[in-house]
């Protein structure tokens, strides 16, 4: 499943500024999905990287998780007063005041996870428990974040003189948190090679492609290949031109659409039972069809050989009548083609 980035995640948080102020309503969860009911939205998180708005419910199930009724236990009724984003990380921050203050924090990246704090910033429920090097998520420990990525907590010409990455496109990708995509397209808005090893770029130039792109009004697109999705990005890519793609008007109505292309469609129960019909009749039929042609076989043999097994039966019956059944079993062993009998069920077996 294709995942965020923390642009993109910057998109949705200025699309999430929809439902600030309203009451969470109730949580609602599906194994690794889950729905936050304001209003008449639902903020939706599909976990381990997708976050979007939607008008109807998305996920629910009858039962709910012991993660579920803990959440709906500390901020049912709660009201949103914020929502953004952890610096340039995919993090995406929710604050909660009931009569107490919260912090919903989501992350969007590597597992994912959903995570409860106080106003201490105690963790007081998780959705999983994880073990970093750097850090621990643990109900009951402090929350941490992990060590920061991003364009705005780094000082770019530096940045670029001491990067340990072997080109350009990779140190805007994984130390300035941009990603693969938007890294080649701002090298190529910058018209840098982005092969080039970091330290020999001209950093200025670079730097004012980067921030031009960035200042860029949204533009979602759903990029595919070959009829699959491809990528999910809040700008128009001149770099990923030659393929087909799709405008959408939101980065929540894109991350929408594709998620209903990668859900299983629920199967509706009057065609689950009609499906069910066809296939026993289809095996009925089967079944049929081969003890027809079975039959076909052995009547077409025995046509083939009516003569000989018709004065097998006749010699059988003249010596049976005269001297006794067992006389009559015995002659019928001695001759050709007769491969066994059965007494029994006066019955025996023709082999030609």
């Amino acid at each position: 499943m294709l995942g965020l980035t923390s642009l993109d995640l910057g998109c949705l948080v200025s699309e999430f500024q929809a439902i600030v102020g309203n009451r969470l309503n109730k949580v609602y969860q599906d194994k690794h999905r889950f729905s936050f009911k304001f209003g008449h939205q639902s903020l939706n998180i599909v976990l381990p990287g997708l976050a979007f708005l939607s008008s109807e419910l998305r996920f629910s199930t009858p039962t709910p998780s012991s993660f579920t009724m803990s959440l709906r236990k500390r901020i049912t009724n709660s009201k949103l007063v914020k929502v953004s984003r952890s610096g340039f990380d995919r993090i995406l921050v929710l604050e909660l005041h009931k009569e107490f203050r919260f912090r919903l924090i989501v992350e969007l990246f590597s597992k994912g996870n959903i995570i409860l704090v106080d106003d201490s910033n105690k963790i007081l429920s998780l959705y999983s428990t994880q073990s970093w090097r750097s850090r621990e998520l643990k109900r009951g420990l402090m929350y941490e974040l992990p060590p920061s990525k991003g364009y705005e907590n780094l000082d770019f010409s530096k940045a670029m003189a001491d990067s340990k990455q072997d080109s350009v496109v990779k140190a805007l990708a994984i130390e300035f948190g941009l990603g693969g995509l938007y890294s080649e397209e701002i090298c190529k808005l910058a018209a840098i090679d982005k092969h080039q090893p970091p330290p020999e770029v001209d950093a200025k130039t670079l730097k004012r492609a980067m921030d031009k792109f960035l200042k860029k009004e949204p533009s979602p697109q759903l990029y595919l290949k070959q009829a699959t999705p491809f990528a999910l990005t809040c700008h128009e890519l001149s770099t990923l031109q030659e393929l087909p793609h799709k405008p959408f008007k939101t980065m929540s109505s894109l991350i929408e659409h594709y998620i209903g292309l990668e859900l299983p469609k629920a199967e509706d129960p009057q065609v689950k039972r009609l499906s069910s019909i066809v296939a026993d009749q289809a095996a009925s039929i089967e079944k049929l069809s081969a003890s027809i042609e079975e039959n076909t076989k052995k009547g077409e043999a025995i046509y083939e050989n009516y003569q000989q097994i018709l004065a097998l039966l006749e010699g059988f019956k003249a010596i049976a009548a005269k001297q006794g059944w067992n006389k009559g079993f015995a002659w019928l062993s001695k001759q050709p083609n007769v491969k066994s009998l059965n007494k029994q069920k006066l019955s025996f077996v023709f082999e030609k």
